[in-house]
Protein backbone atom coordinates (compact mmCIF):
# COMPACT_ATOMS: atom_id res chain seq x y z
CA UNK A 1 0.00 0.00 0.00
CA UNK A 2 2.79 2.34 0.94
CA UNK A 3 4.03 1.95 -2.72
CA UNK A 4 1.17 3.40 -4.36
CA UNK A 5 1.39 6.59 -2.26
CA UNK A 6 3.88 8.25 -4.87
CA UNK A 7 1.51 7.33 -7.61
CA UNK A 8 -1.54 8.77 -6.05
CA UNK A 9 0.21 11.71 -5.41
CA UNK A 10 1.62 12.18 -8.91
CA UNK A 11 -1.96 11.70 -10.31
CA UNK A 12 -3.39 14.26 -7.57
CA UNK A 13 -0.50 16.41 -8.96
CA UNK A 14 -1.33 15.98 -12.30
CA UNK A 15 -4.90 16.51 -12.20
CA UNK A 16 -4.48 19.60 -10.36
CA UNK A 17 -2.09 21.46 -13.40
CA UNK A 18 -4.90 20.00 -15.56
CA UNK A 19 -7.48 21.52 -13.65
CA UNK A 20 -5.06 24.78 -13.67
CA UNK A 21 -4.43 24.95 -16.99
CA UNK A 22 -8.03 24.66 -17.94
CA UNK A 23 -9.20 27.39 -15.85
CA UNK A 24 -6.26 29.42 -17.69
CA UNK A 25 -7.35 28.73 -21.20
CA UNK A 26 -10.93 29.64 -20.18
CA UNK A 27 -9.70 33.06 -18.90
CA UNK A 28 -7.70 34.04 -21.84
CA UNK A 29 -10.39 33.19 -23.96
CA UNK A 30 -12.58 35.22 -22.08
CA UNK A 31 -10.49 38.34 -21.93
CA UNK A 32 -9.55 38.11 -25.84
CA UNK A 33 -13.46 38.14 -26.51
CA UNK A 34 -13.67 41.30 -24.28
CA UNK A 35 -10.70 42.76 -25.87
CA UNK A 36 -11.93 42.89 -28.90
CA UNK A 37 -13.54 45.88 -30.76
CA UNK A 38 -17.19 47.45 -29.84
CA UNK A 39 -18.86 48.53 -32.48
CA UNK A 40 -22.72 49.55 -32.38
CA UNK A 41 -25.24 49.60 -35.41
CA UNK A 42 -26.90 52.26 -37.42
CA UNK A 43 -29.83 53.33 -35.61
CA UNK A 44 -33.65 52.19 -36.19
CA UNK A 45 -36.58 53.28 -35.15
CA UNK A 46 -39.16 51.84 -33.20
CA UNK A 47 -42.39 51.48 -34.96
CA UNK A 48 -45.32 53.55 -33.50
CA UNK A 49 -42.68 55.82 -31.65
CA UNK A 50 -40.86 58.79 -32.80
CA UNK A 51 -37.38 57.26 -30.99
CA UNK A 52 -35.10 55.02 -32.40
CA UNK A 53 -32.80 51.96 -30.50
CA UNK A 54 -29.10 50.42 -31.73
CA UNK A 55 -27.35 47.73 -30.66
CA UNK A 56 -23.95 47.23 -29.17
CA UNK A 57 -21.70 43.99 -30.84
CA UNK A 58 -18.64 42.33 -30.98
CA UNK A 59 -17.16 40.38 -34.18
CA UNK A 60 -17.46 36.75 -33.41
CA UNK A 61 -17.26 33.46 -35.00
CA UNK A 62 -20.31 32.29 -33.21
CA UNK A 63 -21.05 28.40 -32.85
CA UNK A 64 -23.63 26.41 -33.72
CA UNK A 65 -26.29 25.13 -30.91
CA UNK A 66 -29.43 23.44 -30.64
CA UNK A 67 -32.24 26.40 -30.65
CA UNK A 68 -34.59 26.71 -33.12
CA UNK A 69 -34.78 30.06 -32.64
CA UNK A 70 -31.19 30.56 -33.38
CA UNK A 71 -30.52 31.71 -37.11
CA UNK A 72 -27.21 30.06 -37.92
CA UNK A 73 -23.52 31.61 -37.54
CA UNK A 74 -23.83 35.25 -36.93
CA UNK A 75 -20.72 37.62 -36.65
CA UNK A 76 -22.25 40.00 -34.68
CA UNK A 77 -22.15 38.96 -30.95
CA UNK A 78 -24.93 41.74 -29.67
CA UNK A 79 -23.94 42.63 -25.97
CA UNK A 80 -26.23 45.35 -25.29
CA UNK A 81 -29.40 47.73 -26.93
CA UNK A 82 -29.09 51.27 -26.95
CA UNK A 83 -32.47 53.38 -27.44
CA UNK A 84 -32.99 57.30 -28.35
CA UNK A 85 -34.97 59.78 -28.47
CA UNK A 86 -36.62 61.45 -31.27
CA UNK A 87 -33.82 64.23 -30.67
CA UNK A 88 -30.63 61.63 -30.88
CA UNK A 89 -30.41 61.74 -26.65
CA UNK A 90 -29.54 58.63 -25.01
CA UNK A 91 -32.47 57.99 -22.82
CA UNK A 92 -31.87 54.17 -22.20
CA UNK A 93 -29.30 51.27 -21.80
CA UNK A 94 -31.10 48.15 -21.77
CA UNK A 95 -28.62 46.14 -20.09
CA UNK A 96 -26.52 47.38 -16.80
CA UNK A 97 -24.75 43.64 -17.51
CA UNK A 98 -23.24 41.05 -19.31
CA UNK A 99 -25.64 39.70 -21.66
CA UNK A 100 -26.04 38.25 -25.48
CA UNK A 101 -28.78 39.00 -27.31
CA UNK A 102 -29.89 36.26 -30.16
CA UNK A 103 -33.09 37.92 -31.38
CA UNK A 104 -34.72 41.29 -30.78
CA UNK A 105 -38.38 41.39 -32.13
CA UNK A 106 -39.75 44.78 -32.25
CA UNK A 107 -42.93 45.16 -33.98
CA UNK A 108 -44.10 46.72 -36.85
CA UNK A 109 -46.89 49.57 -37.92
CA UNK A 110 -49.09 46.77 -38.54
CA UNK A 111 -49.30 45.11 -35.61
CA UNK A 112 -50.85 45.62 -31.91
CA UNK A 113 -48.13 45.03 -29.91
CA UNK A 114 -46.83 47.61 -27.21
CA UNK A 115 -43.49 46.10 -26.21
CA UNK A 116 -40.29 44.71 -27.56
CA UNK A 117 -39.77 40.62 -27.11
CA UNK A 118 -35.60 39.54 -26.89
CA UNK A 119 -34.02 36.35 -26.56
CA UNK A 120 -30.65 36.68 -24.45
CA UNK A 121 -28.78 35.11 -22.13
CA UNK A 122 -27.97 37.15 -19.25
CA UNK A 123 -26.02 34.99 -17.11
CA UNK A 124 -22.92 32.85 -17.31
CA UNK A 125 -24.74 29.72 -16.89
CA UNK A 126 -21.56 27.42 -17.63
CA UNK A 127 -19.22 29.62 -16.15
CA UNK A 128 -16.52 30.37 -18.28
CA UNK A 129 -16.31 33.68 -17.23
CA UNK A 130 -18.68 34.66 -21.04
CA UNK A 131 -22.07 35.24 -21.48
CA UNK A 132 -22.64 34.03 -24.61
CA UNK A 133 -24.47 31.59 -27.10
CA UNK A 134 -23.54 28.87 -25.23
CA UNK A 135 -25.40 29.97 -22.03
CA UNK A 136 -29.02 29.56 -20.63
CA UNK A 137 -31.35 31.62 -23.49
CA UNK A 138 -34.13 33.27 -22.26
CA UNK A 139 -37.33 35.56 -23.25
CA UNK A 140 -37.42 39.13 -22.10
CA UNK A 141 -39.54 41.87 -23.15
CA UNK A 142 -39.18 45.68 -22.49
CA UNK A 143 -41.70 49.02 -22.86
CA UNK A 144 -41.02 50.45 -26.68
CA UNK A 145 -38.27 52.53 -25.21
CA UNK A 146 -36.46 49.69 -23.23
CA UNK A 147 -38.02 50.56 -19.85
CA UNK A 148 -39.49 47.95 -17.43
CA UNK A 149 -37.04 45.22 -19.00
CA UNK A 150 -38.89 42.11 -17.24
CA UNK A 151 -37.50 38.70 -17.63
CA UNK A 152 -40.51 35.85 -18.74
CA UNK A 153 -39.32 32.58 -18.19
CA UNK A 154 -37.62 31.40 -15.27
CA UNK A 155 -33.82 30.43 -14.42
CA UNK A 156 -34.96 26.46 -14.71
CA UNK A 157 -36.08 26.60 -18.37
CA UNK A 158 -34.21 26.60 -21.61
CA UNK A 159 -36.43 28.72 -24.15
CA UNK A 160 -36.39 27.03 -27.62
CA UNK A 161 -39.03 29.17 -29.75
CA UNK A 162 -41.58 31.05 -29.36
CA UNK A 163 -45.26 32.07 -30.58
CA UNK A 164 -47.48 35.43 -30.27
CA UNK A 165 -51.28 34.66 -29.62
CA UNK A 166 -54.55 37.07 -28.83
CA UNK A 167 -52.96 39.99 -30.13
CA UNK A 168 -49.96 39.39 -28.62
CA UNK A 169 -51.55 39.58 -25.00
CA UNK A 170 -50.43 36.26 -24.81
CA UNK A 171 -46.84 34.26 -25.56
CA UNK A 172 -46.73 30.84 -25.74
CA UNK A 173 -43.12 29.32 -25.59
CA UNK A 174 -41.95 25.82 -26.13
CA UNK A 175 -39.12 24.87 -23.97
CA UNK A 176 -36.72 22.57 -22.29
CA UNK A 177 -36.44 22.20 -18.18
CA UNK A 178 -33.05 22.32 -17.09
CA UNK A 179 -30.60 23.45 -14.31
CA UNK A 180 -28.86 26.82 -15.29
CA UNK A 181 -25.54 25.38 -13.12
CA UNK A 182 -24.70 22.60 -15.52
CA UNK A 183 -22.43 23.11 -18.82
CA UNK A 184 -24.61 23.40 -22.18
CA UNK A 185 -24.08 19.94 -23.39
CA UNK A 186 -25.75 18.67 -20.05
CA UNK A 187 -29.08 21.07 -19.87
CA UNK A 188 -32.09 19.44 -20.63
CA UNK A 189 -30.95 15.57 -20.90
CA UNK A 190 -33.39 13.00 -21.57
CA UNK A 191 -36.32 16.14 -21.13
CA UNK A 192 -39.34 16.26 -23.35
CA UNK A 193 -39.99 19.63 -24.50
CA UNK A 194 -42.88 21.62 -22.97
CA UNK A 195 -44.96 24.31 -23.41
CA UNK A 196 -45.91 27.53 -21.18
CA UNK A 197 -47.94 30.77 -21.47
CA UNK A 198 -46.82 34.26 -20.45
CA UNK A 199 -49.20 36.33 -19.56
CA UNK A 200 -48.05 40.08 -20.71
CA UNK A 201 -50.10 42.03 -19.02
CA UNK A 202 -50.04 40.41 -15.42
CA UNK A 203 -45.98 39.06 -16.28
CA UNK A 204 -47.04 35.69 -14.74
CA UNK A 205 -45.67 32.60 -16.72
CA UNK A 206 -47.64 29.01 -16.25
CA UNK A 207 -46.20 26.08 -18.03
CA UNK A 208 -49.61 23.68 -19.75
CA UNK A 209 -49.85 20.71 -17.77
CA UNK A 210 -50.19 17.22 -18.66
CA UNK A 211 -48.40 17.30 -21.56
CA UNK A 212 -45.54 15.29 -19.85
CA UNK A 213 -47.77 12.20 -19.20
CA UNK A 214 -49.11 12.19 -22.95
CA UNK A 215 -45.62 12.54 -23.98
CA UNK A 216 -44.48 9.82 -21.57
CA UNK A 217 -47.49 7.39 -23.13
CA UNK A 218 -46.56 8.14 -26.90
CA UNK A 219 -43.28 7.06 -26.02
CA UNK A 220 -44.19 3.66 -24.39
CA UNK A 221 -46.52 3.18 -27.24
CA UNK A 222 -43.67 3.81 -29.50
CA UNK A 223 -41.12 1.65 -27.71
CA UNK A 224 -43.68 -1.42 -27.71
CA UNK A 225 -44.07 -1.29 -31.73
CA UNK A 226 -40.52 -1.50 -32.25
CA UNK A 227 -40.23 -4.31 -29.06
CA UNK A 228 -42.99 -6.16 -31.26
Amino acid sequence: MKRLKPLCGCLLLSFAFACNDQSKNTEQKAQEYLSQHIQFSTPKQVAQTPNYYLTIFREKKIEKIGLRLYRGNYRQAINNVVFLSKNWKIHRVLFDHQAFVHQIDVPTDSTQRNYITYIAAIKDTNQDQLVDEKDTPHLLISDLNGENLTKATPDDIEILDFEYYQQGTEILIRYKACKPSLPKNKMGVHEHERLGVFYVESKYFAPIKGLDSILNKVQTISKALVND
